[in-house]
C-alpha cells in the first residue's frame, strides 16, 4: 500500500484503450458541435461539398478517395453521435429533446435540420417544450444557453462508460 505523499510513477500509469471498431471519440465540446453540424448536412447519406477535408489539388472536382474518406468520417461521427443520444435520453431527456429538435428532426421549411434555419431554433424549443412567448433577442439567447448545456451533457454522455437511470 502506498503512502499518501508518494509520488505515482509514469509507468504504474495506464493509457486508456483506443477506441474499437472504428468508434469516434470526440476530444472537445467544439469537435462535437462541429460534427453536430455535420450530422445536419449528411443525415440521408449524401456528401455535401463543404465538408471533408480540403482538396489537396487545384480547384476542380474532387477525387473519389477525397470523397470516400470524407463519407467514412462523417459516417463515424454520425455512429458516435447517435450513441451519445441513446445514452442523453436517459440522463437527461429534456435536453436530448432540445438537441435532436435542433439538429436532428427537419425544419420547418423542409430542410434536413432545424439549425440551417433562421427561425428553427423556435421549432426545437416547441418540440422541448419550451414555449418561447415572442421570438426576441432575449428568447434566442436564452435558447442558446440551454443548447449550450445541452450540448455539454451529450458531450459527458458521450465520454462516459456507464450511464445510469436517475
Amino acid at each position: 500500500m502506498r503512502a499518501p505523499n508518494q509520488e505515482v510513477t509514469a509507468l504504474e500509469v495506464q493509457a486508456l484503450p483506443a477506441p474499437q471498431n472504428g468508434e469516434r471519440r470526440f476530444k472537445h465540446v467544439e469537435d462535437l458541435r462541429a460534427a453536430l453540424e455535420e450530422y445536419a448536412a449528411f443525415h440521408d447519406g449524401t456528401i455535401v461539398r463543404n465538408y471533408g477535408p480540403p482538396s489537396p489539388t487545384t480547384a476542380g472536382a474532387r477525387t473519389g478517395d477525397e470523397m470516400a474518406a470524407s463519407q467514412e468520417r462523417i459516417m463515424r461521427q454520425n455512429k458516435a453521435i447517435d450513441r451519445a443520444m441513446r445514452r442523453l435520453a436517459v440522463m437527461g431527456p429534456l435536453s436530448y429533446r432540445l438537441v435532436h429538435g435542433y439538429y436532428r428532426r427537419p425544419g420547418p421549411s423542409g430542410t434536413p435540420a432545424a439549425c440551417q434555419e433562421a427561425r428553427g431554433w423556435e421549432t426545437a424549443a416547441r418540440y422541448a417544450g419550451l414555449m418561447p412567448r415572442k421570438s426576441d433577442r432575449l428568447c434566442r439567447a436564452t435558447f442558446d444557453v440551454f443548447l449550450e448545456e445541452a450540448i455539454g451533457l451529450l458531450f459527458v454522455a458521450h465520454r462516459a462508460k456507464h450511464v445510469f437511470r436517475p
